[in-house]
């Protein structure tokens, strides 16, 4: 089976440090540590939150409907509270875009 790439962006709401380029760097390093097989990790600050992309050359072992919510739920979510300050109650995550193949 041919490889899958896929990009996901998501825009996170309610960063209070995110406008700090160490944090920046610290939630990308943190995803490309989680999952490995991470091409460009993106991360770009906005009013409140950043806006992070992630980028992967194959999806395998997950189907397109299974590998999005496994990435935010097992790696997005973590990186944002490992390494954010929360503004606010909560963090608000919003998927952006999915993009595959």
């Amino acid at each position: 089976m041919p490889p899958i790439p896929c990009t996901l962006t998501y825009r996170i709401h309610g960063i209070a440090n995110a406008a700090q380029p160490a944090t920046q760097l610290n939630v990308c390093e943190e995803v490309q540590e989680v999952l490995s097989h991470a091409g460009p990790v993106l991360a770009k600050p906005f009013s409140g939150g950043l806006e992070l992309s992630v980028s992967v050359k194959d999806i395998e072992p997950f189907t397109q409907e299974q590998f999005e919510p496994y990435v935010y739920e097992h790696i997005i979510w973590h990186a944002i509270n490992a390494c954010c300050e929360m503004q606010g109650d909560e963090f608000k995550f919003e998927l952006v875009s999915a993009k595959f193949g």
